[in-house]
């Protein structure tokens, strides 16, 4: 689970690390990420965007520009990965036992959403 060279979680104890901070963003992206992850998530699930294979949706959440429109205001890019750890955290703190090669290991993902608890 990294991205740049970093980790999300630390590789010896599984304890999250700040996602916008490992992702790069501005402390003011963080934090507009963290003020609406509720909204964001909303919004991916009233749109059916959690399992779309639609190309165009897909690229909205992982689009590696500066910002994204959603709901009228400008989101960080790559907003789907932001969302998807927190999935994953939400997953580790209901299977504390788990441990990366574990968690790395799983691929069904519908189970992993259900088991996590999110939102």
């Amino acid at each position: 689970i990294g991205f740049d060279d970093s980790f999300i979680y630390d590789e010896l104890d599984l304890k999250p690390k700040d996602t916008g901070a490992t992702m790069g963003y501005t402390e003011n992206e963080n934090d507009w990420c963290k003020k609406y992850e509720k909204e964001i998530w909303n919004y991916i699930r009233t749109n059916n965007h959690l399992y779309a294979r639609d190309p165009m949706v897909v690229r909205k959440y992982m689009k590696p520009s500066p910002s994204i429109d959603m709901f009228g205001d400008s989101v960080p890019a790559l907003i789907g990965t932001w969302m998807g750890t927190q999935i994953i955290d939400s997953y580790m703190k209901c299977h504390k036992d788990l441990n990366i090669k574990d968690l790395l290991e799983i691929t069904d993902y519908h189970k992993m959403y259900d088991e996590s608890g999110y939102l």
